[in-house]
């Protein structure tokens, strides 16, 4: 069977080919907008270890699922900065360790107590346990954000 291509059969695809770029690049389907997220790390002396950061953006990922990791070698001067890119508009909550000794995990006491520094977003203090979701969560909605934590050692 011998396939012709005709004026009908060429106008057909080439319709169909443009009416599906026009669905997949409408310009009036805008984007959400996308933020900038920086993190910045205090009281991260020495500047030893690696300074590992988690974005978690639900309550049931949080200190479990990170959205996103990063990890970079501690900075001298006692201030860490790590930045989040193309983040849409959300709730989300940050932790942080200072892993000292670099050897990928939290180091802890007999009892449990870390003994390295961490921290998370709102600078929620804690005593036995991590704090929830909805205490370290923050919004991201307007505009890029810069938030500060703390470590606690």
């Amino acid at each position: 069977m011998k396939f012709v291509f005709t004026k009908s059969v060429i106008f057909a695809a080439l319709l169909v080919t443009v009416l599906g770029m026009g669905v997949a690049f409408n310009p009036g389907q805008a984007q959400p907008p996308h933020y900038t997220l920086t993190v910045v790390v205090t009281h991260t002396l020495p500047a030893i270890g690696q300074v590992k950061v988690s974005l978690f953006n639900s309550k049931s990922t949080f200190l479990k699922s990170p959205l996103i990791k990063k990890q970079t070698q501690a900075a001298p001067g006692g201030k860490t900065i790590l930045s989040f890119d193309n983040l849409p508009a959300g709730d989300y909550a940050v932790s942080v360790v200072h892993d000292q000794d670099a050897d990928g995990k939290l180091d802890r006491n007999f009892i449990g107590k870390p003994r390295e520094p961490f921290g998370f977003s709102n600078n929620v203090h804690v005593k036995f346990a991590p704090p929830p979701f909805d205490k370290a969560k923050f919004t991201v909605d307007d505009q890029d954000q810069t938030i500060v934590i703390d470590l606690d050692s």
